[in-house]
């Protein structure tokens, strides 16, 4: 097998090594060994990222019908509701004591 030596290592990553080295129990070159080749298969099977997988998922027809039917509500629009204010780059129309200037 071959040797390789790591130099310029920055301390915050030195740190994390060591750590995993003694949270997996294993030695520092075994644990870069295991890193290294954790990283080369996530990159061969075309894994990106993956920080998010326990909170993502997929949504079931049901839930998905009624996300679409909540949005739907809140996208109505009231007809008795009146319009909203004219934005800052529109000029707004003259009031009762414009005339008084």
């Amino acid at each position: 097998m071959k040797a390789t030596t790591l130099r310029n290592i920055p301390p915050d990553t030195a740190k994390k090594v060591e750590r995993k080295a003694r949270d997996w129990n294993l030695s520092l070159n075994l644990t870069v060994l295991r890193i290294l080749e954790n990283a080369l298969r996530e990159e061969d099977a075309g894994i990106r990222h993956h920080d998010l997988d326990d909170l993502a998922g997929v949504w079931s027809a049901e839930e998905a019908r009624d996300f679409d039917e909540a949005l739907a509500e809140q996208r109505r629009i009231d007809p008795e509701r009146p319009s909203p204010r004219p934005t800052s780059g529109s000029r707004p129309a003259p009031s009762n004591t414009d005339s008084l200037l």
